[in-house]
């Protein structure tokens, strides 16, 4: 029997100008959560979390 491993994964870190400029699209622009999670490859809890 054989193991598989998997690759370990590396947490990314954005600044908090980065995360402030993603609430803002989202309000300003009107654009829904989904839109812009999937434009930078987040997670839609990520920036539901900042928006709180």
């Amino acid at each position: 029997m054989t193991e598989t491993m998997k690759p370990e994964r590396t947490r990314r870190h954005f600044t908090a100008e980065f995360k402030r400029h993603l609430v803002e699209l989202h309000i300003l622009s009107g654009l829904i959560i989904a839109q812009v999670c999937a434009e930078f490859k987040i997670s839609s809890s990520t920036l539901s979390r900042r928006i709180k």
